[in-house]
């Protein structure tokens, strides 16, 4: 039995500002971590074959262990295998981004069910790039775009939750339109708008309480004026913003700051399967 830090993290996909797919999370899920630095363990079997299009691009979790990646390019895997978006990635080359590709992996003997999802998740993507992409990278920092997530003027109109079970993450469920969260963290709720946005989303509250709440919002509310939405985004920020200062006291506030990046120094495309 799934325990409550083992929860699938789904992906939310979109195309020309409309939603393909949209999955509604029900997960207690394990945002807190961080995949490890230690050697990235491989899936026992995985099959990568160009993709023949034609279906949306999905990424979710396989019964038993494991994972299907579905019509996606090769930088999907990089953001999932480092737990990053898109713009914490550097020196990825033009094919990663338009060649397509059907991935399947699987534990057939080593599935244990203890490892937190996302985290086997990381290192078996990891493997699978270095071994079938032939990824070579290095880790560093750069100072780039944030929304970070603040205490407004008026202070948290929140109340700390009484749940007797602490969760790891983020425990609760959300969709393109609506947030239900139990003893939720603000890290874990940072982490959470940065899936809604796609957008890095970091916390700096100086909160350490966790909290119970449910949002709802509309996708039709207006846009600053000449503000874009994010690639990758269900949601704006400017939208969020309004519905967290409104309902929790909080106030997303765009800054810029020091950030984990992955530097990709070698990759190639994949061979036969």
């Amino acid at each position: 039995m799934r325990g409550v830090s083992d929860c699938p993290i789904m992906l939310l996909w979109r195309k020309r500002l409309t939603v393909l797919v949209m999955i509604a999370v029900a997960t207690c899920a394990a945002y807190a971590q961080t995949p490890s630095l230690q050697a990235p363990r491989a899936y026992d079997v995985c099959s990568v074959k160009p993709s023949s299009g034609g279906s949306n691009p999905t990424f979710r979790p396989i019964a038993g262990g494991g994972y299907a990646s579905i019509n996606n390019p090769t930088s999907s895997l990089v953001t999932a295998a480092f737990s990053v978006l898109q713009s914490q990635v550097f020196g990825l080359p033009a094919w990663a981004s338009e060649d397509r590709y059907d991935v399947e992996c699987k534990d057939t003997e080593h599935a244990d069910g203890k490892e937190p999802y996302r985290l086997r998740l990381a290192s078996g993507v990891q493997a699978l790039l270095a071994d079938r992409f032939r990824l070579q990278f290095h880790r560093g920092s750069k100072p780039l775009p944030v929304a970070a997530l603040t205490v407004g003027k008026g202070g948290l109109k929140l109340s700390p939750s009484e749940s007797s079970t602490p969760h790891p993450g983020f425990c609760g469920t959300y969709g393109p339109t609506y947030l239900k969260a139990e003893a939720c963290s603000m890290e874990a709720l940072a982490n959470v708008i940065t899936s809604l946005t796609g957008e890095k989303v970091v916390d700096r509250t100086g909160v350490a309480d966790r909290y119970d709440f449910e949002l709802e919002w509309t996708l039709e509310e207006e846009r600053e004026p000449g503000e874009a939405r994010r690639p990758g985004g269900l949601v704006d920020v400017s939208v969020l913003s309004a519905v967290l200062n409104d309902k929790l006291g909080l106030v997303i506030k765009r800054t810029v700051e020091s950030t984990d990046v992955i530097f990709v120094d070698h990759i190639e495309k994949p061979g036969g399967n």
